[in-house]
């Protein structure tokens, strides 16, 4: 004979990230922080709009944003319009940092609702190469909001054609950015097929005393 507590086991089951409960479709959140090595600069939505100086990098971010809604929404995932004024200040000023370690975005991602939370840097420096190319190397991770377990990774370090800073980036940006939300969008489409998203049932296996 055996007693079990339900809602101790399905809190039990949270916390390990072996249970997933979601009502709708499930909603990704863009937290991912843009770095001008070249110059110094750098832009987070969730920090402040950027003045004029980032209007490239507040540009990168959107057409990141863009890539990513269009590979997760036939998923049947909901991308949370980032970026908007609204959902900015909206936040607690304590969880509006530039350097916010990942628990406080991962609050972030709680205070807006979403259940996954893609996090991480696109970083822009100058190519050893010569001074008018580029890299973009970008580094990004969905994790599951409710305890921080990471789902799906892109690790990709891409070169610019050499010109204007603006134009080659913005335009490397532009290309770049669709296939690495599709090898996010993939892993994320795993894992919610594999059935972590929304459990209801569950098998328990008991062995030894």
């Amino acid at each position: 004979t055996m007693k079990l507590a339900l809602k101790s086991l399905r809190q039990l089951l949270l916390n390990q990230g072996l249970l997933y409960e979601i009502e709708g479709p499930p909603k990704v959140l863009s937290l991912m922080s843009i770095e001008n090595r070249v110059d110094g600069s750098s832009f987070s939505w969730w920090v402040d709009e950027g003045g004029e100086d980032n209007l490239i990098l507040r540009g990168l971010f959107y057409d990141f944003q863009r890539s990513l809604r269009t590979k997760l929404t036939p998923k049947g995932f909901f991308n949370i319009n980032a970026g908007k004024a609204s959902a900015r200040n909206s936040l607690p000023q304590t969880l509006r940092s530039v350097d916010a370690p990942t628990e406080d975005l991962l609050m972030i991602g709680d205070f807006l609702k979403a259940q996954i939370v893609v996090l991480g840097r696109i970083q822009i420096k100058k190519s050893a190469k010569r001074p008018d190319v580029f890299e973009i190397h970008f580094r990004g991770a969905a994790l599951y909001t409710s305890n921080g377990r990471v789902v799906g990774e892109v690790i990709r370090v891409f070169e610019t054609p050499a010109g204007n800073f603006n134009q080659v980036v913005r335009s490397k940006g532009k290309e770049i950015f669709p296939s690495v939300a599709k090898d996010l969008t993939v892993q994320l489409y795993e894992a919610w097929k594999s059935g972590t998203f929304g459990s209801s049932l569950l098998r328990l296996a008991f062995s030894g005393e």
